[in-house]
C-alpha cells in the first residue's frame, strides 16, 4: 500500500514539474505583437502606389502651369520710310515683350534672309507692296503676331496705265495698309496721321495731290451722288475727311480711336468727293 501511494505521489509530482515548466516557457516565449519588426522592409504595395501618384500629380500641374499662360493686349506694328529704308516699330504691347522677332514680305511672299526691325528697299520692291510681321514673345505669355499690313513703298507704286478704277483701288489698299498709325493731330507720316494727312498720302500714292487741310480738299475733285460713289473716294463733312472703302465702311485717322480704322460709315449726309476720274 505504502509503494503505490509513494508512486503515485512521485508521478503527480512529475506531471505538476512538466506543467510548470511549459507554463514556464509559454511565459519566455514572446508575443506575437511584441515581435520585433525590420523598419527597413517597406510594404510594396505603399510603395508602388505612392511613386506614379505623385509623378501623375506633377504632370497634371506642370500641364495647367502650361495652359495658363497670358494673352499680350492689342499691339501694332507700322512702318516708317527714310531714305530707302524701311524700320518696324512695334507699339502699344502690353505687357512689355521680353523678345521681338522680324519676317520681311514682298506681295506676300517671304524676303530671305530679311529678319530684322529693318530693311532696304531694292529694285525688286519697286511697285510691291513690303509689309512685316512682327512676333512677340514673353515668358508666361502666348506668342502674337502682328502685321503690318502696309504698303511700305506708297510713293513707288506703279499706277502708270492703270485705269481710273484701278488707280481709286490703289488708294483704299494704301489707305487699308495704314490701320493703326496713331492718330496724330497735323501727322502726315506713318508716325501719326490725322484725317487729312491719312486722304493726301493714300492719293499721293498714285501721283494725286491734294490739300493738306479738310476744308481744301472740299475742292480738290468733283462731287459725286452717294449712289454713284467708288471706293477711293473722299467722304467729307466739315472739319473731317476720309477714304470711302466702299460697302458703306470708311478709312479714317480717328480722333477718339487715336488711330487709323477701317468701319462704318457713320457720317449721315456727307459729300463724297471724286479725285480721280
Amino acid at each position: 500500500m505504502n509503494r503505490i501511494t509513494t508512486a503515485l505521489h512521485r508521478g503527480l509530482i512529475a506531471a505538476v514539474a512538466a506543467a510548470c515548466v511549459g507554463a514556464a516557457g509559454l511565459a519566455a516565449a514572446p508575443s506575437a505583437s511584441a515581435q520585433t519588426v525590420d523598419s527597413s522592409v517597406t510594404a510594396p504595395v505603399v510603395t508602388t502606389q505612392a511613386v506614379p501618384a505623385q509623378a501623375l500629380a506633377a504632370k497634371v500641374a506642370a500641364k495647367a502651369k502650361k495652359a495658363k499662360k497670358h494673352t499680350f493686349k492689342v499691339g501694332q506694328v507700322y512702318l516708317t520710310l527714310k531714305s530707302h529704308t524701311l524700320t518696324a516699330n512695334v507699339v502699344k504691347v502690353s505687357p512689355k515683350p521680353s523678345k521681338i522677332t522680324y519676317q520681311w514680305y514682298r506681295n506676300g511672299k517671304k524676303i530671305s534672309g530679311a529678319k530684322h526691325s529693318t530693311y532696304t528697299l531694292r529694285s525688286a520692291d519697286s511697285g510691291k507692296v513690303v509689309s512685316v510681321v512682327a512676333s512677340v514673345s514673353r515668358s508666361g505669355y502666348v506668342t502674337k503676331k502682328l502685321n503690318s499690313h502696309t504698303t511700305a513703298n506708297w510713293k513707288k507704286r506703279d499706277v502708270k496705265g492703270l485705269s481710273a478704277a484701278k488707280k481709286r483701288a490703289e488708294v483704299v489698299e494704301v489707305a487699308r495698309g495704314l490701320t493703326g498709325v496713331p492718330y496724330v493731330r497735323g501727322g502726315s507720316s506713318p508716325r501719326g496721321l490725322d484725317c487729312s494727312g491719312l486722304t493726301q498720302m493714300a492719293l499721293s500714292a498714285v501721283g494725286k495731290n491734294v490739300s493738306t487741310t479738310s476744308s481744301g480738299q472740299r475742292h480738290n475733285g468733283h462731287v459725286v451722288s452717294r449712289a454713284k460713289a467708288q471706293a477711293g473716294d473722299i467722304v467729307w463733312t466739315p472739319g473731317h475727311v476720309a477714304i470711302y472703302a466702299g460697302h458703306n465702311t470708311i478709312i479714317e485717322a480717328s480722333q477718339s480711336a487715336h488711330r487709323v480704322v477701317e468701319q462704318k460709315m457713320w457720317q449721315r449726309n456727307p459729300v463724297f468727293i471724286r479725285v480721280i476720274g
